[in-house]
C-alpha cells in the first residue's frame, strides 16, 4: 500500500497500528496525533477538496442516489457517484 499522507498536518504519514492489548486496528500519524479507526474510510483515500480530510460515505434511503460523500471535519457533502446501469 502506498503512503497515505496525513490530512491533520500534511507532512506526516499515516501507519497502521495494530493494538495487541485492546484488540484494535487503527491508522496513526507519524508526525502529529492524528488517528483513525474508519479503515475503509483511509483504504478508500477520498479526500474533501475544501478541508482535505478525508469522506466517509453516508448512505440514504432513496435507492436511485445511493448515498453521498460527507466530510467529518468541515461538514462538506457531495453526492456519491450514479452507477451506471447494466444490461
Amino acid at each position: 500500500m502506498e503512503n497515505i499522507k496525513c490530512p491533520a498536518c500534511n507532512d506526516g504519514n499515516l501507519i497502521l497500528v495494530d493494538n495487541e492489548e485492546t484488540g484494535e486496528r487503527y491508522y496513526e500519524c507519524d508526525k502529529c496525533h492524528y488517528k483513525n479507526q474508519n479503515l475503509r474510510v483511509v483504504h478508500a483515500n477520498v479526500r474533501c477538496p475544501e478541508c482535505n480530510y478525508f469522506l466517509e460515505i453516508v448512505r440514504t434511503r432513496r435507492l436511485i442516489s445511493g448515498g453521498q460523500y460527507h466530510c467529518t471535519n468541515c461538514g462538506y457533502k457531495a453526492p456519491f457517484p450514479k452507477r451506471k446501469k447494466t444490461v
